[in-house]
């Protein structure tokens, strides 16, 4: 049995396994057991620190893999993100109603999730 996936531009396609899949994408064909697609790497934070009841400002996430899909999520809550780059995705930080503490920040895109960074309010 063979089924085709269009899957358009900045969108992924989780296929779980056991399972034989073949993707093809930018012209490179791969092939794998269970295939799955990476979830997106977050490198760090710019910045990683601030002063709880600062006025908002811009928080960089920096690291691989990321798409137009992909959301900061900030001390558990998923921010409006914007998409800058592959490697770069920001969001804007209200350090009005802030809290001092370290807060824990990773990226998703959709059920993949990177890896946590901490971001500490003094």
């Amino acid at each position: 049995m063979s089924v085709l996936y269009d899957v358009p531009a900045g969108q992924s396609l989780l296929i779980q396994g056991p399972t034989r899949a073949r993707i093809t994408g930018a012209g490179k064909p791969a092939i794998g057991n269970g295939a799955n697609v990476a979830a997106p790497a977050l490198t760090s934070l710019n910045p990683n620190t601030a002063v709880h009841g600062a006025a908002p400002f811009v928080l960089h996430a920096v690291g691989t893999g990321f798409t137009q899909n992909c959301v900061i999520n900030f001390d558990g809550i998923d921010m409006p993100t914007a998409f800058n780059s592959a490697t770069d995705i920001s969001t804007v930080i209200d350090g009005t109603a802030a809290v001092a503490g370290v807060k824990v920040v990773n990226v998703k895109n959709g059920p993949l999730v990177s890896g946590n960074q901490n971001f500490t309010w003094t």
